[in-house]
């Protein structure tokens, strides 16, 4: 499934006196998200164990060039990107994110920013993946 949206990192929500917010650049970000899930996926959320494979693709500045830095070392972290995804898809793709038992991530430079997402559901008395080689491996 691709995203042809900049990736934005889950940020802490907010507080403003005792109430607490999410950010509207956030909130938005999560309902586009979920816009693309919904149309990509179909049927019922999935409920099995779940492998997941995700590359966040960010716009190198023009400032950057590939010599000088060739991986996106700076913020945002990977695993504020991974969370904004895993918890769009909760009830859309899969029931809930903590059905996730493999996870593969990469943050990279691109000409434009995107994200790709590849799961499958995975297990059964047989087979526990340790990597995503294994996942290709095993039948749900």
């Amino acid at each position: 499934m691709l995203f042809h949206l900049d990736p934005v990192a889950w940020a802490r929500a907010r507080s403003s006196g005792k109430r607490f917010f999410t950010a509207p650049k956030q909130s938005l970000y999560k309902v586009q998200i979920q816009t693309v899930m919904r149309r990509g996926f179909k049927g019922r959320p999935i409920e099995g164990a779940l492998a997941v494979s995700l590359i966040f693709t960010i716009k190198r500045p023009k400032s950057v060039s590939l010599n000088k830095r060739p991986l996106p070392v700076v913020k945002c972290d990977l695993d504020n990107l991974l969370k904004i995804i895993l918890d769009a898809g909760n009830g859309i793709v899969w029931k809930d994110d903590a059905q996730v038992v493999t996870l593969e991530a990469s943050k990279i430079y691109g000409d434009a920013g995107s994200i790709w997402l590849q799961y499958k559901e995975v297990g059964g008395a047989h087979c526990v993946p340790v990597s995503m080689s294994a996942v290709l491996q095993c039948k749900a």
